[in-house]
């Protein structure tokens, strides 16, 4: 599961909400962070849906490595996804090369 936070200006990603856990080995539990893009780091991060609010805690230092891996390497496919989507609805009929 990815979002993403767009800046108007400049239209950049900023960073993801993702949630991550595994059905295999290695078993990593459901967790939720926000990954920084500028900062290149996970925080921990949660829902309070009184407020309707996302909010982060502190940096998760101690993220699994893998779990970390797969996260950056999914963003990087969602960011490509995104910028493809995003070149569509500028020039709706024109085909990607």
């Amino acid at each position: 599961m990815g979002a993403t936070l767009c800046q108007p200006k400049g239209r950049t990603v900023g960073g993801w909400f993702v949630n991550s856990w595994s059905d295999g080995e290695p078993y990593l539990r459901a967790q939720q962070h926000w990954f920084d893009k500028g900062e290149d780091k996970f925080y921990h991060a949660y829902f309070d849906f009184d407020r309707r609010s996302l909010n982060l805690h502190s940096e998760d230092e101690d993220i699994d490595p893998k779990r970390a891996s797969f996260i950056r390497k999914m963003v990087g496919k969602w960011e490509l996804e995104w910028l493809q989507d995003e070149a569509h609805a500028q020039h709706p009929g024109r085909t990607p090369r």
